[in-house]
């Protein structure tokens, strides 16, 4: 158990009574979406919504071979928040009541979407973790994720109090009633940062479970997409998208930022980070973008 706070103001919901959906965002997925919609189908009969971010491969053909019903389609290449977001307003607008999102590219394994859906017959939100001490290892993560997944699960407990383990993960389960108080407008992969940050914001009581899944990556070659032309692209913006929500739910302050890149230089000099370290050239790189004093990288010994 992640976060043991109770949500009154959720009412119990009689289970022949829940409404199902789960949600899959895809984009040119003609190599995994196959196999990942046959997982699905033997575990789950209920609504399937593909969001199709702008596919330009064999995508859409797979999607139209499996008679899906619940399909929303972006003639161009939107973002995964963008998707997400899509998804979720589908979601309340046809009133459905538990709502599970899983990824097109084999990461996620259907075989947990039976105890998800159970668990949020208690919780309010149920999430995936792939770095549980009871998480299944069946491939290595690239370490730039790791890195960037701890850095940031850091970042996000310290201003949350929530105790996540895996920040990035999108295979999770959610009551939608949590997600009508949020205001997500993050189009591209910081959108996890901008959900825990608003859904501690919004959703003070909100009972959380963590679930270990199995950790499996099939394709060490993608990149985001291709979204940015380097790590150092990627970190920066992660940053910012961080650093944005704060100040706009007013965890921070606006203009009193300092404190949060103090915090951010003490955890990148732990060993552990190798390849982050060079986060702290970003900074110093953009000081008029992110309001960090010119001499900051001076004032942080052993970097």
């Amino acid at each position: 158990m992640v976060t043991e706070f109770l949500s009154p103001e959720f009412p119990e919901l009689n289970e022949k009574e829940v409404k199902k959906l789960i949600i899959c965002p895809v984009y040119n997925e003609e190599k995994h979406l196959a196999k990942v919609l046959e997982d699905i189908f033997d575990e789950y009969r209920e609504d399937l919504l593909i969001i199709n971010d702008g596919s330009t491969d064999k995508t859409r053909n797979i999607i139209k071979e499996f008679g899906i019903k619940h399909i929303i389609e972006h003639k161009e290449n939107l973002g995964y928040g963008v998707s997400l977001v899509d998804g979720f307003n589908y979601a309340v607008e046809n009133q459905y009541n538990f709502v599970i999102t899983i990824d097109g590219d084999g990461q996620h394994e259907a075989k947990y979407i039976k105890n998800i859906f159970k668990y949020l017959g208690e919780n309010d939100l149920v999430f995936g973790s792939r770095f549980s001490t009871n998480s299944l290892i069946k491939t290595q993560i690239p370490k730039k994720r790791l890195e960037v997944n701890k850095l940031f699960g850091f970042l996000i407990n310290y201003y949350t109090n929530f105790q996540i383990l895996d920040a990035f993960c999108g295979f999770r389960g959610y009551r939608v009633e949590i997600l009508k108080k949020l205001k997500l407008s993050e189009k591209g992969y910081g959108f996890p940062l901008e959900f825990w940050i608003q859904l501690y914001k919004h959703n003070q009581h909100v009972k959380i479970k963590e679930l270990p899944i199995s950790l499996k990556y099939l394709d060490f070659e993608r990149n985001f997409n291709n979204e940015f032309k380097s790590d150092r692209d990627l970190f920066y913006y992660l940053i910012s998208v961080l650093l944005k929500n704060l100040v706009n739910t007013g965890i921070l302050k606006e203009g009193k930022t300092n404190g949060f890149y103090k915090l951010l230089y003490d955890e990148i000099a732990k060993s552990e980070y190798e390849i982050l370290k060079d986060l702290v050239n970003i900074l110093c790189i953009y000081p008029k973008a992110t309001g960090l004093p010119k001499n900051m990288k001076s004032q942080i010994p052993n970097l």
